[in-house]
């Protein structure tokens, strides 16, 4: 028998709370409000994409880093997670006197 799509998957019931959240990224605290919670998860939202830093591998000598902000997040249909990250221009290092 196939599973209902609008069929509800959470295991646990959702409650809305809104409250202050504050979390890290990249050593950097991050301001969010909560708009439900459940014993396995948060939603959460913030005024802005949050902001991290990555490191790769691309093949050269050095690997490429960058600063990026979270744009969007899906579950895949193996549990896995996609996340689309857009790059932020890198700021100027500062002038040496």
């Amino acid at each position: 028998m196939e599973a209902d799509p609008t069929e509800e998957r959470r295991r646990f019931e959702r409650r809305s709370i809104f409250t202050e959240v504050t979390f890290y990224v990249d050593n950097e605290l991050v301001q969010a409000r909560s708009i439900d919670l459940s014993q396995t998860g948060i939603r959460f939202e913030t005024e802005a994409p949050i902001s991290i830093r990555f490191r790769m591998d691309v093949g050269k000598d050095t690997p490429l880093e960058k600063k990026a902000q979270l744009v969007w997040a899906s579950r895949s249909e193996d549990g896995s997670m996609d996340y689309g990250l857009e790059f932020l221009p890198e700021s100027d290092p500062p002038e040496s006197k």
